[in-house]
């Protein structure tokens, strides 16, 4: 007998049930949130490395260190050491 010449029968497939068909919209919200969350930290990751970039910009210029600056962080040194 030849195998070529039986007749193959369907390959009847299980209907996927309502559950498997609509996720819990559990998902959604959760893959939703994480999308978000993944969003904010690229986001931070792209501002922070513009600030990084202007900063060490200021700094080859020589316009980082301005007056003001400097008299923010000794008041805040002096605080520290008053605190101490």
């Amino acid at each position: 007998m030849n195998r070529h010449n039986k007749k193959s029968k369907p390959v009847r497939r299980k209907k996927p049930s309502a559950k498997e068909e609509n996720p819990p919209k559990e998902m959604y919200s959760q893959s939703a949130n994480q999308l978000k969350a993944y969003r904010a930290k690229l986001s931070s990751r792209i501002e922070r490395r513009d600030r990084i970039a202007r900063i060490k910009d200021e700094i080859r210029r020589g316009t980082y260190e301005t007056p003001e600056k400097l008299k923010v962080a000794v008041e805040r040194l002096l605080a520290e050491l008053i605190k101490s």
